[in-house]
């Protein structure tokens, strides 16, 4: 067994900033930059509207690099086709990049779409479909030069009229895209040439790269969303990537076949992946260690200690860029009184929680800044930290001495989030607050409480993002629909905060406003964080040329089975 831990040490926000006045240097993995990628936000609103800065940005180019993720070494024989499985968690109920919702659905697109520029494992960024791109000096405009040759699954070609189509189609109310918001930044896409296209931007905006290499990037073919009906192609999206979709089974499988004309020749060396729908966490550890699937995310703490111990398997970790949550409705009583969710953050033990949750193997969090962004996060910040006597003194002063009931909350996942939910709940008992928990699926869970705000409370995570500003205005920006409570129950101060760290460069700068927003969020305790874990991905020895990725890209191109 070889076990391997990575920390991410370039963040995208470090990207442009580092390329400043550059005009030919390094690939974008040397020269990290500002940037935010799209995290999943429900209905077209404006999100992050940030004002001109009075400085303008260095137009910089930005060559290709050279894309060897995991070199052969020499004299290695490189075996062709064969079927890898791995384990996803629950059935996916949409694949349309725009407008799918739920984190489990990431896995399984990034197999069949690809973005103009994509997330490196360290958080930087690397061009692909766009081949380079520049900034000009006033930050208003963004230019893409794109790979030629692309071709999507229905053999039409990616071009800069295919990418003008998914601006478009993401900006369109119409078309009620979940991406929209952080991209409401972009005025309009232009056609320069078939290989060129320009955004026009209404402000500088440092996110723009970020959305581009998440959900926000992905692009369909125009032919195949203008030919298939709404609701069918949630199920069988056409993109670019190395495999297309072969078929799929409800909460059983989803099967991706070679894609023959990919433009990188060559590629992929595998027939088929098929992800396997595996619910139950000890159910899909033993299919692992039974070689029913090849690769997939620990589940389970527990498990880590006999995976480390099985000859033949490779584990690796990544601390996740993401957090846990425990969420209330403030728009529900007695959750408009921050003295209520302050009781709440402060009744939980999150050491505690952190050994029932992954063994000890994640870090307690307090506050929206995980430790996998180390140039923002700050490992002193423990505001409203464990205390029972001051939580039970704030219930009182709130006028519940008593505690009361919360019904229902709403969670998802397996047996490894029941034991989390149970063990809040059990903390909560402890200051005389029941709470109702209800299973229901991840799709539901999150539309239920972030789109529709119809239940009271929620259990859920945000991640994996690899852009901080994502996730911080994803779920705290006035204008994000995911803002629980609306632009009413935002505190003073918050929207000037993100909507300056949108356009700063500089890493050292923004990490501070970033924290000045996270100290106006907890104050106001919008979220009750709970704790942000290392991420260990499994996979059998024989499994060649893959590696984990903190924001769940499946990157098999170059994997091959020796066996």
């Amino acid at each position: 067994m070889k076990l391997w831990l990575f920390r991410r040490t370039l963040p995208l926000s470090l990207l442009a900033a580092s390329a400043l006045g550059v005009a030919g240097a390094c690939g974008p993995a040397e020269q990290p930059t500002p940037t935010a990628t799209p995290a999943r936000i429900p209905t077209p609103t404006a999100v992050v509207a940030p004002t001109p800065t009075s400085a303008p940005v260095v137009a910089v180019a930005t060559p290709t690099p050279t894309r060897t993720p995991t070199p052969t070494p020499v004299g290695v024989q490189i075996k062709r086709g064969g079927t890898l499985r791995f384990r996803i968690e629950g059935d996916v109920r949409n694949m349309d990049s725009l407008l799918s919702t739920a984190g489990g659905e990431q896995a399984v697109m990034t197999i069949l779409y690809e973005n103009p520029v994509r997330s490196t494992r360290d958080l930087g960024l690397e061009p692909w479909l766009a081949k380079s791109w520049e900034v000009s000096t006033d930050g208003k405009a963004l230019t893409l030069r794109l790979q030629t040759g692309v071709k999507f699954h229905d053999g039409t070609p990616f071009n800069a009229a295919a990418l003008k189509f998914h601006f478009d189609r993401a900006l369109d109310p119409k078309v009620g895209s979940i991406q929209a918001p952080l991209l409401q930044q972009v005025e309009a896409a232009e056609v320069v040439d078939d290989s060129t296209l320009r955004l026009r931007l209404k402000n500088p905006d440092a996110t723009v790269l970020g959305v581009l290499a998440d959900r926000g990037g992905m692009i369909s073919s125009p032919t195949a969303v203008r030919a298939t009906a709404k609701e069918e192609y949630t199920r069988r999206p056409v993109g670019s990537g190395i495999f297309k979709i072969k078929d799929r089974v409800s909460d059983s499988h989803i099967t991706y076949e070679r894609f023959p004309s990919y433009w990188q020749q060559g590629l992929p060396y595998l027939d088929q992946v098929t992800a396997r729908i595996i619910s139950d966490p000890s159910v899909a550890t033993a299919a692992f260690r039974s070689g029913g699937i090849e690769n997939f995310v620990v589940p389970q703490a527990t498990d880590l200690p006999v995976l480390e111990k099985t000859q033949g398997v490779n584990l690796s970790g990544l601390p996740w860029p993401g957090f846990w949550y425990f969420a209330v409705n403030p728009t529900v009583k007695p959750f408009g009184d921050p003295r209520v969710r302050k009781a709440i953050s402060m009744a939980i033990d999150r050491n505690a929680l952190m050994q029932v949750a992954y063994g000890g193997r994640a870090t307690p969090l307090y506050g929206p800044i995980p430790p996998a962004f180390g140039w923002a996060y700050d490992p002193a910040f423990k505001k409203y930290d464990y205390n029972l006597a001051e939580a039970k003194r704030l219930l009182a002063e709130a006028g519940y001495p008593n505690g009361f009931t919360v019904s229902p909350v709403v969670w998802f996942g397996g047996a490894e989030r029941k034991s989390v939910i149970e063990a809040i709940a059990a903390m909560l008992g402890q200051v005389g607050i029941k709470l109702d928990l209800l299973l229901v699926q991840s799709a539901v869970a999150s539309k239920g409480y972030l789109v529709d705000w119809q239940y009271p409370a929620y259990y859920s995570g945000v991640g994996p993002r690899p852009e901080l500003h994502v996730i911080m205005a994803e779920h705290f920006h006035p204008d994000s629909p995911k803002t629980v409570g609306g632009p009413a129950i935002v505190p003073a101060g918050l929207r000037e905060a993100l909507d300056k760290a949108a356009q700063t460069y500089d890493s050292k700068e923004r990490g501070a406003l970033y924290r000045k927003a996270q100290d106006i969020i907890v104050e106001d305790m919008m979220r009750i964080f709970l704790y942000s874990q290392t991420e260990y991905e499994a996979t059998w020895a024989y499994v060649k040329g893959y590696t984990s990725h903190p924001s769940a890209l499946r990157n098999f191109a170059q994997t091959w089975l020796d066996r």
